[in-house]
């Protein structure tokens, strides 16, 4: 797997952008679950919802931190262009870099959480972030979705990349090869759903991706995190877990079930 670590760390941080925004849920975890396959070797998903006060500070907190990130992106990837060990794959990794800072444009200058929604985003939301097998995906609320397709228009131009655009059903998605991993986007009219899918198994994926089929068992079935939240006494407002055991199972190609075939297709 090694040829695809550069790619996949950077739709990480593009994934982990859209999940951390977001802390709040207005109920419990169940209904954002159903999408999260039991056998995930990690989840992190928002519980509960902060009081009204608490949650406006932190939504201008964030949109204030998103703000800045753009210069900071420009200082890690002058640092990496000026290493020797680092320079090759910041090179292979050019166009993924183009569409961070085409995204992370489009938050400059709006410091307010009102700002944000301007963008569709909506800066304190419900979200899960999860595996399909050892790849991220994740579900976050969002403001409003023809401004969010409207940004992600403008992302695409701004960044230059090609990205093929799709539908399955009346669900329209966006897609970006990564060499042998695709980037799926999708906005619906409540959510913003993203993930890493393996070419030799996209058509079987998506639908898992995008919520249209449902996994083989649930987390919201298993009632783990429920369990999880009940076992150590946790408040409920964000939990989560990563099974290191069963993650060096999988890398060791001794995982079963979706995680093997996942890491079989990645090769």
């Amino acid at each position: 797997m090694p040829r695809y670590l550069s790619q996949i760390f950077l739709a990480l941080v593009v994934l982990t952008l859209a999940a951390a925004c977001t802390r709040e849920p207005e109920h419990t975890t169940p209904d954002m679950l159903q999408h999260v396959p039991a056998d995930t070797p990690y989840v992190f998903v928002a519980g509960k919802q902060l009081p009204d006060g608490l949650r406006a500070r932190l939504a201008d907190h964030y949109a204030s931190q998103l703000a800045v990130q753009r210069a900071a992106l420009l200082k890690v990837r002058t640092q990496l262009q000026s290493s020797d060990e680092a320079a090759e794959v910041t090179r292979e990794t050019g166009d993924y870099f183009n569409v961070l800072d085409a995204l992370l444009a489009e938050f400059e200058g709006r410091e307010t959480a009102a700002a944000l929604r301007e963008l569709g985003i909506e800066p304190v939301a419900r979200s899960v972030f999860y595996g399909i097998g050892i790849l991220p995906a994740v579900r976050v609320e969002i403001a409003d979705a023809a401004r969010l397709n409207a940004m992600l228009d403008r992302v695409e131009v701004r960044s230059g990349l090609s990205v093929a655009h799709g539908q399955l059903g009346e669900q329209v998605y966006r897609r970006i090869e990564m060499g042998g991993v695709d980037l799926v986007l999708s906005v619906t009219p409540t959510h913003l759903i993203a993930g890493l899918l393996t070419d030799a198994l996209f058509d079987r994926h998506l639908p898992l991706l995008l919520g249209q089929q449902a996994p083989a068992q649930s987390l919201a079935a298993s009632g783990e995190i429920e369990a999880l939240i009940s076992r150590h006494g946790f408040t409920g407002y964000g939990e989560g877990f990563v099974k290191l055991d069963d993650l060096t199972a999988i890398l060791l190609g001794k995982g079963d079930g979706l995680n093997a075939e996942v890491m079989d297709a990645l090769g």
